[in-house]
Protein backbone atom coordinates (compact mmCIF):
# COMPACT_ATOMS: atom_id res chain seq x y z
CA UNK A 1 0.00 0.00 0.00
CA UNK A 2 1.41 3.41 -1.01
CA UNK A 3 0.86 5.78 1.84
CA UNK A 4 -0.79 8.82 0.61
CA UNK A 5 0.70 12.76 1.20
CA UNK A 6 -3.02 13.86 2.48
CA UNK A 7 -3.30 11.10 5.20
CA UNK A 8 0.34 11.45 6.75
CA UNK A 9 -0.58 14.44 9.23
CA UNK A 10 3.38 14.11 10.33
CA UNK A 11 6.97 13.81 8.41
CA UNK A 12 10.00 13.01 10.19
CA UNK A 13 8.41 15.33 12.70
CA UNK A 14 10.66 15.86 15.51
CA UNK A 15 8.30 16.57 18.81
CA UNK A 16 10.53 17.61 21.45
CA UNK A 17 7.53 19.10 23.86
CA UNK A 18 4.60 17.48 25.25
CA UNK A 19 0.73 18.04 23.76
CA UNK A 20 2.77 19.32 20.71
CA UNK A 21 0.62 18.50 17.80
CA UNK A 22 0.76 16.77 14.48
CA UNK A 23 1.90 19.20 11.68
CA UNK A 24 -0.75 18.52 9.29
CA UNK A 25 -4.25 16.95 9.50
CA UNK A 26 -6.26 14.25 8.26
CA UNK A 27 -9.44 16.08 6.67
CA UNK A 28 -12.50 14.00 6.71
CA UNK A 29 -14.17 16.33 4.19
CA UNK A 30 -17.69 17.95 4.70
CA UNK A 31 -20.10 15.00 3.51
CA UNK A 32 -23.11 13.17 4.46
CA UNK A 33 -23.54 11.41 5.76
CA UNK A 34 -21.33 12.81 8.52
CA UNK A 35 -17.74 10.99 9.20
CA UNK A 36 -19.04 7.70 9.76
CA UNK A 37 -15.26 6.83 9.91
CA UNK A 38 -15.16 2.86 10.91
CA UNK A 39 -18.46 1.26 9.63
CA UNK A 40 -16.62 -0.97 6.74
CA UNK A 41 -12.86 -1.69 6.58
CA UNK A 42 -11.40 0.05 10.29
CA UNK A 43 -9.38 2.68 9.89
CA UNK A 44 -6.34 2.96 11.92
CA UNK A 45 -3.11 5.68 12.74
CA UNK A 46 0.00 4.39 12.13
CA UNK A 47 3.49 6.17 14.21
CA UNK A 48 6.41 5.20 12.64
CA UNK A 49 9.35 6.11 15.00
CA UNK A 50 12.08 7.62 12.72
CA UNK A 51 14.73 8.43 15.35
CA UNK A 52 15.24 6.54 18.69
CA UNK A 53 13.58 8.28 21.38
CA UNK A 54 15.90 10.48 23.69
CA UNK A 55 14.92 10.82 27.76
CA UNK A 56 17.84 11.89 29.75
CA UNK A 57 16.78 9.24 31.24
CA UNK A 58 13.50 9.13 33.10
CA UNK A 59 11.10 10.02 29.98
CA UNK A 60 7.88 8.41 28.74
CA UNK A 61 6.42 9.21 25.28
CA UNK A 62 2.51 8.65 24.45
CA UNK A 63 0.79 9.50 21.33
CA UNK A 64 -3.38 10.58 20.95
CA UNK A 65 -5.46 10.68 17.69
CA UNK A 66 -7.05 14.22 17.99
CA UNK A 67 -10.80 15.19 16.25
CA UNK A 68 -11.08 18.78 15.82
CA UNK A 69 -13.17 21.49 13.39
CA UNK A 70 -10.24 23.04 13.07
CA UNK A 71 -7.47 21.87 10.44
CA UNK A 72 -4.50 23.28 13.01
CA UNK A 73 -6.03 20.66 15.64
CA UNK A 74 -6.11 23.95 18.09
CA UNK A 75 -9.96 24.95 18.10
CA UNK A 76 -12.47 22.04 19.72
CA UNK A 77 -10.26 19.65 19.69
CA UNK A 78 -11.59 16.33 20.99
CA UNK A 79 -9.57 13.68 21.75
CA UNK A 80 -10.31 10.38 20.56
CA UNK A 81 -7.49 7.44 21.93
CA UNK A 82 -4.33 7.24 23.58
CA UNK A 83 -1.74 4.71 23.50
CA UNK A 84 0.12 3.25 26.12
CA UNK A 85 3.05 5.37 27.70
CA UNK A 86 6.27 3.63 26.47
CA UNK A 87 10.13 4.37 27.67
CA UNK A 88 12.55 5.33 25.22
CA UNK A 89 14.17 1.81 25.21
CA UNK A 90 10.52 0.88 23.45
CA UNK A 91 10.98 3.05 21.03
CA UNK A 92 14.00 2.72 18.46
CA UNK A 93 14.05 3.44 15.29
CA UNK A 94 11.90 1.29 12.81
CA UNK A 95 9.51 1.15 15.36
CA UNK A 96 5.34 1.00 14.54
CA UNK A 97 2.54 1.95 16.90
CA UNK A 98 -0.64 0.80 15.38
CA UNK A 99 -4.08 3.07 17.34
CA UNK A 100 -7.49 1.79 15.89
CA UNK A 101 -10.06 4.90 15.44
CA UNK A 102 -12.80 3.92 17.52
CA UNK A 103 -16.06 3.88 15.66
CA UNK A 104 -18.91 5.95 16.34
CA UNK A 105 -16.10 8.79 18.09
CA UNK A 106 -15.46 10.63 14.47
CA UNK A 107 -17.87 13.23 15.30
CA UNK A 108 -15.44 16.78 13.62
CA UNK A 109 -13.84 17.36 10.31
CA UNK A 110 -10.00 16.76 11.37
CA UNK A 111 -7.91 14.05 12.70
CA UNK A 112 -4.66 14.67 13.69
CA UNK A 113 -1.71 13.63 16.07
CA UNK A 114 -0.42 14.49 19.46
CA UNK A 115 2.98 13.50 21.55
CA UNK A 116 2.98 13.44 24.61
CA UNK A 117 6.22 13.60 26.16
CA UNK A 118 7.02 13.56 29.97
CA UNK A 119 10.46 13.57 32.17
CA UNK A 120 13.46 15.87 31.38
CA UNK A 121 14.26 15.93 28.18
CA UNK A 122 12.09 13.43 25.90
CA UNK A 123 12.55 13.80 22.22
CA UNK A 124 11.19 11.35 19.72
CA UNK A 125 10.76 11.76 15.77
CA UNK A 126 7.80 10.38 14.29
CA UNK A 127 6.15 9.95 10.61
CA UNK A 128 2.23 9.24 11.35
CA UNK A 129 -0.65 8.79 9.13
CA UNK A 130 -4.20 7.21 9.00
CA UNK A 131 -5.00 4.20 6.25
CA UNK A 132 -6.96 0.98 6.51
CA UNK A 133 -5.91 -1.06 9.50
CA UNK A 134 -4.77 -4.07 7.27
CA UNK A 135 -2.19 -1.76 5.81
CA UNK A 136 0.03 -3.08 9.30
CA UNK A 137 0.40 -6.56 8.09
CA UNK A 138 2.41 -5.01 5.17
CA UNK A 139 5.15 -2.55 6.99
CA UNK A 140 8.22 -3.22 6.81
CA UNK A 141 11.13 -0.71 8.41
CA UNK A 142 14.68 -0.60 6.42
CA UNK A 143 17.94 0.41 7.98
CA UNK A 144 18.58 4.02 6.67
CA UNK A 145 21.15 4.14 3.46
CA UNK A 146 20.11 1.18 1.77
CA UNK A 147 20.61 0.74 -1.81
CA UNK A 148 18.22 -1.04 -4.69
CA UNK A 149 19.46 -1.50 -7.93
Amino acid sequence: MIVDVLTRVSSAQAFTGSDEVSTSSYDLGNVTPKRDVGSGEPLAMFIAITTLAADGGSGTFAFRILNDTDPALATSVTIVATTQTFAAAALPAGTLIEMMVPSGQITKRYLGAQAVLGGTTPTVSATIWFAPRSFGQFYKSYAAGYIIE
